[in-house]
Order: C-alpha cells, then sequence, then structure tokens
C-alpha cells in the first residue's frame, strides 16, 4: 500500500508541474485511478473532474467522468452523481448501450433521492426506448429500470393485499376496488416482463 501511496503522489505532482507534456494526461489519469484503489474517493473525484476539464479531448475523458459519477454515488453525493452521470451521456460516442446505462442511473438516483414524479417520468421514458421495436440490449439499463419500477410495484402488492373484503354493507364496493387494484397491478407487473430482465421477469 505505502507503494501505491508513493505512486499515487509522484503522478500527481508530475501531471500538476508538468501539465503540458504529453505523458501528463496519463500521469493525472494514474493519479486518480490508484487513489480510487486506496479507497480516496474524495480525492479520486477530484482528480478525475481535473483530467475530464483539463484533457477534454482526451479519448478517456468519458471514462473519467463515469468514474467520478459513479465515486459521487457511492460517496452518496446523489446531486453530483446524477449531473456526473448527465454529464457522461452527453459526451459519450458510439456507444448507446451505455449511454442509456448512464440516463437510468440519472434517473434512478432523481427518483429515490431527489423527485419521485420527476425520475419515474425518465425512467419511463426509458422503458418505452426500451420495449419499442428494434431495440438496444442495454441490459445495464433495463435492470435499472426494472428494478425501480419492480421495488415501487413490491410495496403496492403490499398495500393490495391489506385491501380488505369484510363488509357485508359494502362488499360490492371493496371487490370492485380490490380488483381494480389487481388489474393496475397486472398492467405494471407487464411493463416489468416487456423490459425482458430475467431476474426481474421472473419475479414479476
Amino acid at each position: 500500500l505505502a507503494q501505491f501511496d508513493q505512486a499515487a503522489k509522484y503522478y500527481e505532482r508530475y501531471a500538476r508541474k508538468f501539465s503540458r507534456n504529453k505523458e501528463a494526461s496519463g500521469a493525472l489519469y494514474n493519479a486518480a485511478l490508484l487513489n480510487k484503489g486506496l479507497h480516496r474517493f474524495d480525492k479520486a473525484v477530484v482528480l478525475f473532474e481535473l483530467f475530464s476539464k483539463r484533457y477534454s479531448r482526451d479519448e478517456l475523458v468519458s471514462d473519467a467522468l463515469l468514474e467520478a459519477a459513479e465515486l459521487k454515488e457511492r460517496l452518496g453525493d446523489h446531486r453530483g452523481a446524477i449531473a456526473g452521470f448527465t454529464q457522461y451521456a452527453s459526451v459519450v460516442k458510439g456507444q448507446y448501450d451505455e449511454k442509456l446505462h448512464a440516463e437510468a442511473k440519472a434517473a434512478e438516483l432523481t427518483a429515490r433521492h431527489i423527485s419521485a414524479s420527476k425520475g419515474l417520468k425518465k425512467l419511463e421514458e426509458l422503458r418505452k426506448i426500451l420495449t419499442a421495436k428494434g431495440a438496444p440490449a442495454a441490459y445495464d439499463a433495463r435492470s435499472i429500470v426494472a428494478k425501480v419500477y419492480f421495488a415501487n410495484l413490491d410495496r403496492d402488492f403490499a398495500r393490495f393485499n391489506k385491501i380488505k373484503i369484510d363488509n357485508p354493507d359494502i362488499i360490492e364496493k371493496q371487490v370492485e376496488a380490490k380488483q381494480n387494484s389487481l388489474l393496475n397491478l397486472a398492467e405494471r407487473y407487464q411493463k416489468v416482463i416487456e423490459l425482458a430482465n430475467a431476474e426481474y421477469t421472473v419475479a414479476s
């Protein structure tokens, strides 16, 4: 660990001191990776973001943006992670699956931590893209969207089970309410199944 620590410091010093040298970009990226490996996540985020700003045309810039976004999520910086995944999705080129994955991550974090309605609206947009004819495989994006939909349904299913049919005076209304709830659940479970994610398809 001491050797990795020294290497991280060396790469960072070199990158900052000789920022215009052609080896500086690689040194800065390596410093960020080493700090991540040493679990210095805050430091790694700073270095990945510095790399993406300083070397915006480098072929590794999209990787640096993704690394920073994932670390921010790990650190609990949800707004920062959302911004990072969104930025990554805007710059990643020729990798539609990765773009959809990043958009799904941003939407998931939005739904869970910022605004449920806003996040779920974006997830519904992604669900339509992923279930359209000729849709990309995008397994990671499908998994995220299915997971969020299924989690919401799990809570609704528990509420459905609590609907009682026990009052003779209003039994018809109770039966109707339970039937309508069941139909709604079935329709929404079907949406999860259409995403063709093995884990959540079986569960649904």
